[in-house]
């Protein structure tokens, strides 16, 4: 009983705070933005899911890296990098977010990939 005294405000401080919440395997969700709250960090995408389903997948995007992703012609092979800012998610934009799916089923991004098409030969 006296544990409990003293463990559980601990115990009940983790579990709101997220310190106790479970984030399962790395996922991956490509589709077109929804919308964008950048003042949240949240991203809502629309997906296809298993056999082509449409799935709206909410992604906390904050603490994201986020990439526009090219490939140069004469390299079709190789992907070229580079850094932008959470402005260049305009709603329709396809991105693909890469992060953690918690129980609730929001992602914690720690990638969001934006590809431009490809140049025409």
């Amino acid at each position: 009983m006296f544990a409990w005294i003293v463990l559980g405000p601990l115990v009940l401080t983790l579990s709101l705070s997220g310190g106790g919440a479970a984030w399962g395997d790395e996922v991956r969700h490509s589709g077109n933005v929804q919308s964008f709250t950048p003042a949240e960090g949240v991203l809502v995408l629309e997906a296809r899911g298993v056999d082509g389903a449409e799935e709206t997948v909410w992604a906390d995007v904050r603490h994201a890296e986020i990439v526009r992703l090219s490939r140069d012609p004469r390299r079709p092979w190789e992907w070229r990098e580079r850094r932008t800012g959470a402005h260049w998610l305009p709603v329709g934009t396809y991105v693909t977010v890469i992060g953690l799916e918690g129980r609730s089923g929001i992602v914690r991004a720690s990638r969001v990939e934006v590809p431009e098409p490809d140049d025409p030969q």
